[in-house]
């Protein structure tokens, strides 16, 4: 049996991470520690940006 290995990349402006904080009632650095240890732990690579361009 062959298994597949799927690359993700998650691309996370700060509008993004604003929205998520204040939905969340968290720290815009609880914000990105919640991403990275979703990346840890599925394997994801992970780029926050400050330009949604």
């Amino acid at each position: 049996m062959r298994l597949l290995k799927l690359r993700v990349e998650v691309e996370n402006d700060e509008e993004r991470v604003n929205y998520a904080a204040a939905q969340l009632e968290i720290s815009l650095q609880d914000v990105r520690m919640r991403y990275q240890r979703l990346t840890q732990k599925f394997g994801l690579r992970l780029n926050f940006t400050t330009d949604a361009s």
